[in-house]
């Protein structure tokens, strides 16, 4: 018995550090959603977590700090203009960057025809490119602390590969907070020399009018623009994108990572078909499992 329970404890330390949709095989569909929000959610998960998981409440702090940095330092790259410097400086990408360019004022014009809404084109970028970079990092430093490969049940066992992984993790955290510090500068010091033309975001102008008129303050606006952008992004569409990715629809439930729930389950069924198979091959013909055919 002792050797079922370490297994089932192996098990579930390796799923929730690859962050699995599908938990245990008696969960619902709600059970198995509600599991998932309260292990990954950058801020539910702080205190939600499982038990048994292996990432803790400093580790989530770090994942937390880490995230943040990340998405400020995308936005301010965004609005002085250095995605596009840097599109234009790799060479073959010029007709792909036009026909996103089109995509982004066609989208951006849309929305502004059919609602009252005025959506700039900068939001388009960061809901885009942005979004796609900063999950990105979210997921490498989730990994790196997590080293799911070196935890029970993985491939082996190795604590000093996952303190190294928590130390990488560190570092690359520390880099995002002093890029995100470094373009703070350097936006501050563009919005002095350009101050006559500066236009301002859409949750700037908000920010704006919860400031006022004061001139000192409203230099700083957008970080108040910033924390309404972070907590619309953590408590709306997070949740949004994350039940997409979780029911599967953009993977048809048969395609690794887009698959969500549904191909783990697939995947689970899949390998418990395979173990009743061997075991009836093993009654069915043990002499010919004794000399290994």
């Amino acid at each position: 018995m002792g050797g079922v329970a370490w297994s089932c404890h192996s098990r579930i330390v390796q799923r929730l550090a690859q962050r699995a949709y599908h938990l245990e095989s008696k969960n619902s569909w709600w059970d198995d959603w509600a599991q998932y929000q309260r292990n990954t959610h950058p801020v539910f998960g702080l205190f939600l977590y499982h038990p048994l998981h292996p990432i803790r409440f400093p580790q989530r702090v770090v994942i937390l700090i880490g995230s943040i940095a990340c998405g400020f330092a995308i936005t301010n790259c965004v609005y002085l203009g250095l995605l596009e410097d840097g599109a234009e400086e790799i060479g073959g990408l010029d007709g792909a960057w036009d026909a996103y360019n089109a995509t982004a004022s066609a989208v951006v014009g849309a929305i502004s025809d059919v609602t009252t809404v005025d959506v700039d084109r900068s939001a388009f970028y960061l809901l885009t490119i942005g979004s796609f970079v900063h999950s990105t990092f979210d997921m490498t430093i989730w990994y790196l602390m997590a080293c799911f490969c070196f935890r029970p049940g993985g491939f082996k066992i190795n604590r000093h590969c996952q303190t190294v992984g928590i130390y990488v993790a560190v570092l690359v955290v520390l880099l995002a907070i002093g890029g995100a510090t470094y373009f703070v500068l350097l936006r501050l010091d563009e919005d002095v020399k350009n101050q006559a033309d500066y236009e301002a975001t859409n949750s700037e102008e908000f920010a704006d009018g919860i400031i006022g008129d004061n001139e000192a303050v409203s230099r700083f606006s957008f970080f108040v623009g910033y924390a309404l952008e972070l907590v619309c992004a953590l408590f709306l569409f997070y949740f949004i994108t994350s039940t997409v990715f979780f029911t599967g629809i953009l993977g048809c439930g048969r395609v690794p990572i887009l698959g969500g729930r549904p191909y783990e389950i697939w995947r689970e069924k899949m390998a418990k078909d395979d173990d009743k198979k061997s075991s009836r091959d093993e009654i069915d013909f043990p002499g010919l499992q004794t000399y290994g055919v």
